[in-house]
């Protein structure tokens, strides 16, 4: 276990601090995980932290402003503010737990939280293993403690009773999430907790049949220790190449023909039951263009679908004239009567008789 996590955490500081001054970000440290994730990973999510999404860095035109030592000395004395709770206190919210959980998100958490599935069969089963990580400031446990059983108790339940109502057994949250001088928390015998104070980052892993301890983590957080080139990271650039944004990505590899299998073989549904069967990804986001402007995209990756080829375009070039300065401009590609005809002969090499009837009288 030490010898994983010694790894580990050694590949990991020396990855952290070199990303974070080549961003030359002290408001949000950037993304990690998504530049480690192994081929196991069928699904990978992102939450950038509040600070980050509002006024970190992420590649657009304002970053030589936000990256102003002024405009990081203002961000670190609010953050500071929401941390010990003041700047709520003196506008009369004294609730600890609420003020713990504020205080975490505004103040504690300094980076995305990221959340990947690993699969050994790459598709989605009970065995999968779910780990989501992030970076705090606590710089001990003792710290990280105090901080997490107060936001915890507002989750305490008294989960076995009596028939007059009186508790005969009372299951705390807060009194069972507690991290040891390791770093090592458990929730369960399908959840463990790892807390890295040298790095100040915090890993949870699950899952829902297999018993998570110690080993476990350390073998699988070796799996992130190097950076690699995952194939989401195609659609990424896409939608969110900051790092620094909202994002998710799954495979469909294996989804895609089990929904497939529930559309009626019917002439009417054959072009659908293709593009079902064929879907290789979904990913979704906001975040910044390559060419640094913000974007709102969902992106399906289904390469091999008819459907696709029949409406592809043939060129992309089009005359545009305007009487004026237009404030703003929309296309709409449509098929024209050359794909039109490709798309009604290659309906029955394709499909069938039945399905070209179909779509000719329809």
């Amino acid at each position: 276990m030490k010898k994983h996590l010694l790894t580990f955490s050694l590949a990991s500081a020396m990855f952290l601090a070199n990303f974070a001054v080549a961003q030359e970000n002290k408001i949000s440290e950037p993304s990690w995980l998504r530049n480690n994730l192994p081929d196991k990973v069928i699904a990978y999510g992102r939450v950038p932290s509040i600070w980050g999404l509002l006024s970190a860095p992420n590649g657009r035109a304002l970053d030589k402003a936000l990256q102003d030592p002024s405009h990081q000395k203002i961000i670190g004395l609010l953050r500071e503010a929401f941390s010990d709770g003041k700047i709520l206190k003196e506008r009369g919210l004294n609730t600890e737990s609420i003020l713990a959980n504020i205080s975490l998100l505004f103040g504690d958490m300094d980076g995305p939280l990221e959340i990947a599935v690993l699969s050994n069969s790459e598709s989605f089963a009970p065995d999968n293993k779910i780990i989501a990580t992030a970076r705090f400031n606590f710089k001990d446990i003792e710290s990280l403690n105090k901080k997490i059983k107060a936001a915890m108790q507002y989750l305490d339940l008294g989960v076995m009773m009596n028939e007059d109502g009186s508790i005969i057994e009372e299951e705390s949250f807060s009194s069972k999430l507690i991290f040891n001088a390791d770093g090592i928390a458990t929730m369960g015998p399908n959840a463990l907790f790892y807390y890295d104070v040298k790095i100040q980052r915090l890993y949870i892993l699950s899952s829902m049949v297999e018993a998570i301890n110690a080993d476990n983590i350390g073998e699988t957080l070796t799996l992130f220790s190097q950076p690699t080139t995952h194939i989401m990271h195609d659609l990424e650039k896409q939608i969110d190449s900051s790092g620094q944004g909202s994002f998710v990505w799954i495979s469909l590899k294996s989804l895609g023909p089990i929904m497939a299998s529930v559309i009626p073989n019917e002439p009417e549904f054959a072009l659908l039951k293709d593009l079902v069967s064929k879907l290789d990804a979904l990913a979704f986001g906001m975040g910044t263009s390559e060419d640094g402007h913000g974007q709102l995209r969902f992106r399906m990756q289904t390469p091999d679908a008819k459907i696709l080829q029949y409406l592809a375009a043939s060129e992309f070039k089009f005359d545009l004239k305007s009487a004026g300065n237009p404030s703003s401009v929309s296309t709409l590609m449509l098929p024209n009567a050359q794909r039109i005809q490709a798309f009604q002969q290659d309906l029955k090499i394709n499909f069938g008789e039945d399905a070209e009837i179909f779509y000719q009288e329809n």
